[in-house]
């Protein structure tokens, strides 16, 4: 078989190109003289001259032959292609062929068949013959193409460069020139190939019914047009880097996704948010999109572009400092993308986020605080983190508020900001919930090295930011706070001085001591105002403990000075709070702990009187127009005279008559001129504030509450320069009078529920608003046409203002309330209080309880019981609401206490027995009749048959339980409230009454599941109308399923409360004329109504068949009046029964319409 394979020329060696002869060998190394191959023939040249031998003699030419360039014009004419053909290779190797066999014998021929057959297969022959007829195909093809081309245009072949000859070893072998690349082929299949499982059905027959579609006649085209991969995808990683190696090899499994690039089940939404090395969240049809030089790939999930947040969390850990910052980095922006409410996320991750932001926060800080004391990058980014969290994370409530919180802290002081409920909105929770969690112990001492000796960050911003982070930690000592960040006017070292002080007494104590170094602040001449003011507002905040009073003995010359020259409003203003905090101290010195040595008699010696009325001197000058500021610093210099005429009341002679006479002759004349300061300021205090509560009547903001906080802050500080100088000033008291009892009645106290920020800063405005109104009553009481009745209408009005810190003058204000409200006083005026109580003490045994919230003890002789305390705190509350009533009636929806602190003063009566022992023959506290009996009258007015129109409608259980359970759900304390309704209440009428409120449709539906099938009367229900209760129409299934109970198992009359309810919303899930939302179709309304007919008594079924109601204008139709329907009505609904029902059953029901 291989003699048919045509023979390979080789080449003789010439002799102009002999080979190099090697070194001649002296023989003595051992080794046999090498031969070189050109010197004796090769086995294949043997082979052939054998082969010819046998064959005859070959025409095949032996000789290269010799190629002469012939320089003949080219001749365009017709090419001869039959002479390239006959002198193809194949042809003559075929010809040799073809002599070869006819030379054989048939013993020969059949001997190559059969070894043919053996080494090829028993088809070869079907092979060859195919093979050949491609080739003739081919040759067919071409010869059509060269005679259809134009015989003028022949496009002759490009040269082409010459083939690159690499430099190989001396044991390849030449490639053969131009040679043509081969072509891998395969045979092709035949049916007998395909190896056939005996298990497998046979193929269909002829015979079978089978549709043949026939066979495709064309030719398989491969389509090669694979679209290109994207970018950072593995499959493009492998073209472009690893162009040979198939997708298919085991080394390049590390670029395929990983298993874990699935989300697990339990994964929330947020866990599966991936960031970017700024923060930013990476839409989820790009992080499989984004190159990989980006660097959002360096973490376990190599297919995903950016970082989960435990990826962040994980890689903030890295002994890497460069990537352990970089993460910090993250951290800080996706803190700051929490802050700006979590945008470009899906809508699954926004309904995640509310309740995983304040752990996901924590979990920030965290990270930021481990990392405070670390040095370089790392550090710098750990101070970012901190300052993001405490002090970044305000600055969108900060804007949102619209005032400037420079001029809020300078006017009016710390801001406390961990008040209890104070929490902002979702998903932004309030700072204190974060440094709750902070252990202050431990985080503190790490920051004092940064205190000391502050690290060089070499940027500004992080050295800002470790000063922010300072002052926002030391202002949460005791949960005080200084609004952030610190400002150029104060310098912020002074500013943390004055935070430490503020937040405890032992951080003053530690102060005090270096307390010294500031008065270098005060020496200078002139002394840097701000330096100066910042040094004095750290020696008042110490002055309010009666610490560090030996500076006014031993730097006497310098305060000397700086009240002899003139200084700066701002100056002014901090020295006359200075020394107003002084002579408070000095006015009883045993008051303070520890004792201090500024008494009365040296306040007298240094000439503090002088300074003060000098510095009243300041503004003597007339002015036209009376500005914020200047109403500020006006009030911080009448206050700091009004400290001084009240201490000189107690220890002066003669009750200082003589420092009031000084006094009096120095304002006389700002107070009694048209226009001097005096008058000008309580005209231009009087209307502004004015001005600013109608503003605040339709619209509650921060900055107009703000002007309305200076303006009463001013106009306190006047009534309380009055009552200090004995004198009304010639003041409009009709116009101060009403505009109190406008600012009792106004809006503006719910600012300071609102939440975050807002909310906060609310609290402490208000606070201003409260100081007004007890110095007007102060100053009230001292008024020729006051009497008793109309002051203590006031001051029950006045006590519900009162705010957080106004404790001490509550506290004193009831003290007053509670000595003159005796039997003496109620028998004139017709009011009704049961004998018992004035027996047992009457309101007088409240007394010692104000002595313990003060003192923290209880007097020994005090054995009042318990339901004593809650009869005489019931009276009050009951006298309070009757004085204002009748004296002050204007103030009755705004001035006494609301439907809501009624109820759930009611039910903190009935938890009294909460977990409480009942078998040892005491009884509960509410089954006394008189604190039964004033229950009742208490919750009177809230009744249906009491309800008014104009009662709030913004009244809200929830709302006031959360200022006193803190935290603790109002459900949870609701669920308890039910709990023992069941253990102990044996159906008591008051107690059931109050289970009703919170299952109005104003609360959560939870509220309603724990809804007891009661009997109470509809005039009794505690509530604002009864609409409340019916709409809107509810759609809960298992609150239908509930009612359905109640009216499957209330064998009571129509009217009750509960079934009334219940028969409402069954009948609004039944009717369309009720419900709009249903219609005649509706497949539930068949079934609710089938299932009232099935297992409803009689009653039951008449009732919700001729129930009707006003879905509009908040007016009810009461019962019976509820039952009657008109005409077209009854129509319809008929209708729908026949529809619903089977012809009997219908016309049954329709007959109850009849």
């Amino acid at each position: 078989m291989t003699s048919i394979v045509g023979s390979v020329l080789e080449r003789a060696p010439s002799g102009s190109h002999a080979a190099p002869r090697l070194p001649s060998s002296s023989g003595m190394s051992g080794f046999p003289v090498a031969q070189h191959r050109s010197t004796s023939k090769s086995a294949f040249v043997r082979r052939r001259e054998e082969e010819s031998k046998i064959a005859g003699p070959s025409t095949r030419i032996r000789e290269v032959p010799v190629v002469v360039p012939q320089n003949r014009p080219f001749n365009p004419g017709p090419l001869s292609i039959e002479s390239d053909v006959s002198e193809d290779w194949r042809d003559e190797i075929g010809r040799q062929n073809q002599r070869r066999v006819e030379n054989m014998t048939d013993e020969e021929r059949e001997k190559e068949k059969q070894e043919i057959f053996a080494r090829f297969g028993s088809d070869i022959g079907d092979i060859l013959k195919k093979a050949k007829e491609t080739r003739e195909k081919k040759r067919k093809r071409e010869l059509d193409t060269l005679s259809n081309k134009d015989p003028l245009h022949v496009s002759l072949p490009e040269a082409s460069p010459p083939p690159y000859r690499s430099i190989s070893a001396a044991t390849s072998r030449p490639s053969t020139p131009n040679r043509p690349p081969r072509k891998l082929r395969f045979a092709e299949l035949s049916p007998k190939d395909v190896y056939k499982d005996a298990s497998c059905p046979p193929p269909p027959t002829a015979d079978d019914e089978t549709v043949s579609l026939g066979s495709y006649k064309g030719p398989l085209v491969k389509n090669n047009t694979e679209p290109e991969p994207e970018e950072g995808t593995p499959e493009y990683i492998r073209r472009r880097y690893f162009p040979s190696a198939p997708a298919t090899n085991p080394d390049l499994e590390w670029m395929k996704a990983a298993i874990s690039d699935t989300p697990s089940s339990d994964a929330s939404p947020l866990d599966q948010v991936r960031f970017d090395l700024s923060g930013t969240p990476i839409p989820r049809a790009k992080s499989l999109s984004l190159p990989t030089h980006l660097g959002l790939h360096h973490h376990a999930e190599g297919s995903h572009a950016g970082y989960t947040i435990d990826d962040i969390f994980l890689l903030a850990r890295s002994t890497v400092v460069a990537q352990r910052a970089a993460m910090l980095g993250v951290l800080v922006g996706v803190a700051k993308w929490l802050r700006d409410g979590c945008p470009g996320v899906e809508q699954d991750v926004s309904r995640d986020i509310p309740s995983k932001t304040l752990p996901l926060l924590k979990r920030i800080l965290f990270a930021g605080l481990e990392v405070l004391p670390e040095k370089g990058s790392v550090g710098a980014r750990g101070i970012d983190v901190v300052w993001q969290c405490l002090i970044g994370w305000e600055t969108r409530e900060i804007a949102a508020l619209e005032v400037d919180l420079e001029d809020l802290e300078y006017q009016f002081g710390e801001i406390e900001l961990n008040l209890p409920g104070s929490t902002t909105s979702s998903p932004a929770p309030s700072v204190s919930a974060l440094i709750d969690v902070i252990p202050l112990d431990k985080v503190l001492p790490q920051i004092a090295p940064l205190v000391i000796s502050p690290p060089d960050f070499g940027t500004t911003e992080s050295q800002r930011n470790l000063t922010s982070n300072q002052h926002q930690l030391l202002s949460f000592w005791h949960c005080q706070h200084l609004p952030p960040p610190p400002r150029d006017s104060i310098p912020s070292a002074l500013k943390c001085l004055t935070t430490l002080v503020v937040a405890s007494r032992s951080n003053a104590q530690a102060i005090c001591d270096p307390a010294d170094a500031l008065l270098k602040f005060v020496t200078g001449s002139p002394p840097d105002p701000d330096l100066l003011i910042g040094t004095l507002r750290v020696y008042a905040a110490l002055a309010k403990y009666g610490l560090y009073s030996h500076s006014a003995t031993d730097a006497q010359e310098l305060w000397m000075r700086l009240g002899t020259h003139p200084r700066d409003v701002k100056v002014v203003e901090a020295w006359a709070a200075l020394l107003e905090a002084w002579m408070i101290c000095a006015r009883d010195p045993h008051r303070t702990s520890p004792s201090h040595d500024i008494l009365w008699s040296r306040v007298v010696a240094w000439g503090w009187g002088d300074d003060v009325l000098a510095l009243n001197a300041l503004s003597t000058e007339a002015r036209d127009v009376i500005t914020l500021r200047m109403a500020s610093t006006q009030s911080a210099i009448w206050g700091c005279i009004s400290a001084w005429l009240e201490g000189a009341r107690v220890n002066a002679v003669r009750g200082g008559e003589a420092e009031r006479e000084a006094a009096l002759t120095m304002l006389k004349a700002d107070f009694e001129s048209p226009s001097g300061t005096g008058q000008c300021t309580i005209g231009a205090t009087v209307a502004g504030l004015k001005t600013e509560l109608e503003v605040l009547k339709h619209t509650l903001r921060i900055s107009t509450l703000a002007n309305a906080a200076v303006y009463a802050s001013s106009l306190a500080s006047i009534l309380r320069l009055s009552l200090a100088c004995s004198t009304t000033f010639d003041l409009p008291v009709p116009e101060i009078s009403q505009l109190c009892a406008s600012l009792v009645s106004s809006p503006v106290w719910s600012m300071a529920d609102k939440s975050g920020l807002a909310g906060l800063y609310g609290e402490v405005l208000c606070r201003q608003l409260s100081s007004l109104l007890v110095q007007y009553l102060r100053f009230a009481r001292r008024l020729p046409g006051t009497t008793d009745d109309m002051w203590l209408a006031q001051a029950f009005a006045i006590i519900l203002r009162l705010r957080v810190g106004d404790e001490d003058v509550a506290l004193d204000l009831l003290g007053d309330v509670l000595l003159a409200v005796n039997s003496e006083w109620v028998k004139p005026r017709g009011l009704v209080v049961p004998q018992v109580i004035w027996d047992r003490g009457g309101l007088e045994v409240l007394l010692p309880i104000f002595t313990h919230v003060r003192k923290g003890i209880f007097p020994e002789t005090w054995d009042t019981s318990e339901t004593e305390i809650v009869r005489a705190s019931l009276l009050l509350a009951k006298l309070a609401r009757e004085l204002v009533r009748r004296f002050a009636s204007a103030l009755v929806g705004s001035a006494c206490m609301s439907r809501s602190e009624v109820v759930f003063g009611c039910m903190k009566v009935f938890m009294l027995e909460h977990e409480q022992e009942h078998d040892k023959g005491t009884d509960e506290v509410f089954r006394d009749a008189v604190v039964g009996q004033l229950m009742d009258d208490l919750v009177a007015p809230f009744t249906l048959q009491h309800a008014r129109a104009d009662e709030d409608a913004d009244d809200d259980l929830e709302v006031v339980a959360r200022q006193f359970l803190g935290a603790t759900p109002f459900y949870q304390y609701y669920t308890d409230f039910v709990a023992l309704y069941d253990a102990v209440s044996f159906a008591h009428p008051l107690f059931t009454r109050l289970l009703l409120p919170p299952t109005s449709m104003r609360y959560a539906v939870d509220f309603g599941h724990l809804m007891k099938n009661v009997r109470v009367p509809v005039d009794a229900v505690i509530a604002g109308g009864l609409w409340e209760y019916l709409y809107p129409v509810e759609t809960n299934n298992e609150m239908i399923r509930a009612y359905l109970r109640v009216l499957f198992t209330d064998a009571g009359a129509a009217q009750g409360f509960t079934r009334l309810v219940a028969l409402h919303h069954v009948s609004c899930g039944v009717w369309p004329d009720l419900n709009k939302v249903k219609g005649a179709e509706d497949e539930e309304a068949k079934k609710l109504f089938n299932l009232v007919v099935g297992q409803g008594t009689a009653d039951v079924v008449g009732d919700v068949m001729r129930y009707t109601q006003r879905s509009e204008g908040g007016v009810v139709v009461p019962p019976p009046q509820c039952f009657e329907l008109g005409e077209g009505v009854k129509a319809e609904r008929m209708a729908l029964i026949r529809r619903w029902c089977a012809s009997d059953v219908a016309e049954k029901m329709v007959a109850l319409y009849m």
